[in-house]
């Protein structure tokens, strides 16, 4: 026999389940924000967090989720909003983790392909990001902290069918290789990618604002490896 529902009941239920923090509910609906720096690591030191306006007025859009990166010289970008929310974020400290650990790794369906280029054009360091084109499970996103590599975290799993990655600005000053060559790790994971069920490799290019495919087709607003050109464009005057 079922049993009655009461006033009394519900009452019960709402004093034996908390309600879930702004920052639970931010995990499961969106309406966070995440600061990183120019070389790629996720800020949460609140003296550096309160210099930055967006942080502090940014409003409670349940469905989205903010984009900041920080500079000490030049402060806070342009906050980048993307739909979704952050499941899971974390960042070790650089200077004692190994070449090829994944310094930042963040997971969540607020991961998106423009994201990678907004943070292309604003720090120092390679991304790259995982993503599901269903949506069931979104992206993941990562950086190693470094300006020629990027390595994936060591548990990610199958089940996305996008591969990204970024190619931050190349100072024409600098000795380093140009960034809008491709190395032959990225074409060597691009086929073991393939194997696995990834339908496209592509990499954003911070000098000439371009997204390249390098396996797989471009589509809208792509372009296919070995057809683009480059132009340094620097970065983004809306900063």
């Amino acid at each position: 026999m079922a049993k009655k529902i009461t006033r009394q009941t519900l009452e019960q239920l709402a004093t034996s389940f908390a309600a879930l923090s702004k920052e639970e509910q931010h995990t499961y609906i969106g309406g966070g924000i995440i600061v990183v720096d120019c070389n790629g690591a996720v800020i949460s030191d609140n003296s550096i967090l309160s210099k930055i306006s967006a942080y502090q007025q940014m409003s409670d859009e349940s469905d989205k989720t903010y984009w900041v990166v920080y500079d000490p010289k030049r402060g806070g970008s342009t906050p980048f909003a993307t739909n979704g929310s952050i499941s899971n974020k974390s960042t070790a400290d650089p200077n004692v983790c190994f070449d090829g650990y994944p310094i930042t790794d963040i997971s969540g369906t607020a991961v998106t392909k423009e994201l990678l280029a907004y943070l292309a054009e604003r720090t120092k360091v390679e991304w790259g990001a995982m993503i599901d084109s269903t949506g069931n499970r979104g992206g993941r996103l990562y950086s190693s902290g470094l300006s020629m590599a990027v390595y994936r975290p060591s548990d990610l799993q199958g089940g996305y069918d996008l591969s990204y990655h970024t190619h931050p600005f190349f100072d024409p000053h600098s000795e380093t290789e140009p960034s809008y060559k491709l190395s032959e790790s990225d074409r060597d994971l691009a086929e073991e990618d393939a194997k696995k069920g990834v339908k496209k490799s592509a990499y954003y290019d911070a000098e000439s604002n371009q997204w390249v495919v390098y396996q797989g087709s471009a589509g809208k607003g792509e372009v296919q490896y070995g057809f683009h050109r480059t132009s340094p464009a620097g970065l983004s005057e809306d900063w």
